[in-house]
């Protein structure tokens, strides 16, 4: 799982994310994000539809609002986002798949990164 804090954000912003995985992910993969699926609701699990994955499929890319579908934190000015990348084999559970070099652009002050819950 890859997450993010930006902070210092201009109020509704939008940020654009890039995510390069070491390896080309499988066919299969899904991308699932924390956070509101709809305006106002509560936090929860849901497949990401925005998000693109490249032709090499070792980069997956997406936008995420302050306080829109998939902020987790409702600070203004302040974007919270985990997602996580997973795949789900035939008659098996979801398997998540690692990820590194995060990459961010945008209007915002500060970003911490996260993988696996620890600040990178």
């Amino acid at each position: 799982m890859f997450q993010f804090r930006a902070s210092g954000c201009v109020l509704g912003s939008t940020l654009p994310v890039a995510i390069t995985y070491p390896n080309p992910l499988p066919i299969n993969v899904q991308f699932w994000k924390y956070g509101p699926a709809v305006p106002a609701a509560a936090s929860t699990w849901s497949a990401h539809p925005g998000a693109t994955l490249s032709p090499d499929r070792r980069a997956v890319t997406y936008s995420i609002t302050d306080n829109g579908i998939g902020d987790s934190g409702s600070t203004n000015g302040v974007v919270l986002d985990p997602l996580g990348a997973a795949l789900a084999p035939p008659g098996a559970g979801v398997t998540s798949v690692p990820g590194l070099s995060p990459r961010r652009r945008g209007p915002c002050d500060a970003v911490d990164c996260y993988r696996d819950g620890v600040e990178r």
